[in-house]
């Protein structure tokens, strides 16, 4: 083969590859999580959830041709920078936008971005209570107990929904919502770390309730998977009835769900 046909061969061969490279379709689109927590991003709605507290998650881009543009509809609610491997979402305030990424082969990806306050719902397991009261007898200790726990409003399989609006976790929103007919009651609460006598640290938290009623609860860590003891004192609720109780308590023992 002489050399004019040799080279021949080898253009034609670059001018193939050159198309087939062209050709290529490097796929749709998708976003990965520079930690790899794959659950971050609701995938049936395609939805990020951002706490405005949080210094906000990056991802890389995978997919298209690697030329991205990047489009945000709300730059009052997220910010985003690109470094042209890692694309960071930061949260600026309460709301909700849309991140469009797309390359030159006209892949478009679009992520809705929801910044909102942390939330945590507890489920209550089980409820008890204690009847304290040296004169009391103890058929009246046990009626009295019986009857605290029939009063509790948010009894088994009742939940505590709260809504943290402070960094710490120390102030937000709350609604209790019983089982059955009764309608949830809804409010504000506050809550810090307190010591019993024994120097066991408890949560003490009070809610102001929208109805203008007030409760105070006091929670312990009941145990190692996350479950909680919430007392609530109930002395004066039953004293009138009870003139011989010295302390009274209504007990829940919650869960996160």
């Amino acid at each position: 083969m002489n050399t004019r046909n040799l080279c021949r061969l080898l253009l034609m061969g670059c001018c193939c590859y050159c198309l087939m490279a062209c050709g290529e379709d490097n796929g749709p689109l998708s976003l990965i999580n520079t930690e790899g927590n794959e659950t971050l991003i609701d995938i049936t709605s395609n939805t990020l959830q951002l706490s405005p507290f949080s210094e906000g998650e990056s991802f890389y881009i995978n997919g298209g041709d690697g030329a991205y543009t990047i489009d945000n509809n709300n730059e009052e609610v997220v910010a985003f920078s690109y470094d042209g491997r890692t694309l960071t979402l930061r949260p600026i305030a309460q709301g909700s936008a849309v991140i469009t990424i797309q390359d030159h082969d006209n892949h478009t990806y679009q992520l809705q971005v929801e910044v909102t306050y942390p939330q945590q719902t507890f489920e209550v397991m089980g409820v008890d209570a204690q009847a304290i009261g040296d004169e009391l007898t103890q058929m009246e200790t046990e009626l009295l107990k019986e009857q605290i726990k029939s009063d509790i409003y948010v009894g088994i399989g009742g939940t505590f929904a709260f809504t943290y609006m402070v960094p710490d976790s120390t102030e937000g929103e709350v609604e209790m919502i019983p089982t059955g007919s009764q309608l949830s009651r809804k409010g504000v609460f506050q809550s810090g770390v307190k010591y019993a006598e024994d120097g066991t640290p408890y949560e003490a938290m009070t809610i102001h309730l929208t109805s203008g009623d007030e409760v105070v609860y006091s929670w312990y860590q009941a145990s190692p998977d996350s479950s909680y003891r919430l007392t609530e004192d109930v002395t004066e609720r039953y004293r009138q009835e009870y003139p011989k109780v010295q302390n009274a308590y209504a007990i829940q023992i919650i869960s996160k769900k």
